[in-house]
């Protein structure tokens, strides 16, 4: 008769159990950290223009407004806006139409970060969305907003 060393040593599967578990909490939250962690490709409406000054010059040229999107790498909801809202076909037509857009990595990009500073751009939270004109800021959104909401700020930006 075989006796499992758990059976003579009742407290030695007590005291392994939590380490077990702990090790599956682990591991589960790496793997879903190394899913979830992926930046999302910035789409191209807001990737033509290396920093907010090029965006800018580009937007006096043109006489639009700029459409700056400010995000970080690291941002959960920064990413699920550039993967949804940003991507949208009507937001993207909307951008080609009628403005310049710009999607500045606050954690990269420190010279738009600069710019923004310089314009009086406040950003305390993440994603922020701003509506530039005459490097001024006319509207801005908090939070990764819909397709519906992002339109109606990029038309209620006065013009020039």
């Amino acid at each position: 008769m075989d006796i499992h060393p758990t059976d003579r040593h009742p407290s030695l599967m007590r005291s392994i159990r939590p380490v077990l578990i702990l090790c599956l909490v682990v591991l589960g939250f790496a793997a879903w950290r190394i899913y979830s962690g992926r930046t999302a490709d910035v789409p191209e409406a807001f990737a033509r223009y290396g920093s907010l000054e090029s965006a800018l010059e580009a937007a006096a040229d043109q006489h639009r407004p700029v459409v700056a999107v400010v995000g970080a790498s690291w941002c959960p909801a920064c990413q699920t806006y550039k993967r949804s809202t940003l991507a949208s076909e009507q937001v993207i037509a909307a951008i080609n139409m009628h403005a310049i857009g710009i999607y500045i990595e606050s954690d990269h990009d420190w010279a738009s970060v600069d710019t923004l500073k310089r314009i009086g751009a406040e950003v305390e939270y993440l994603p922020t969305t701003l509506i530039i004109r005459d490097r001024g800021v006319t509207a801005s959104a908090v939070g990764a907003i819909g397709a519906d909401e992002l339109i109606g700020l990029i038309n209620s930006a006065p013009a020039p």
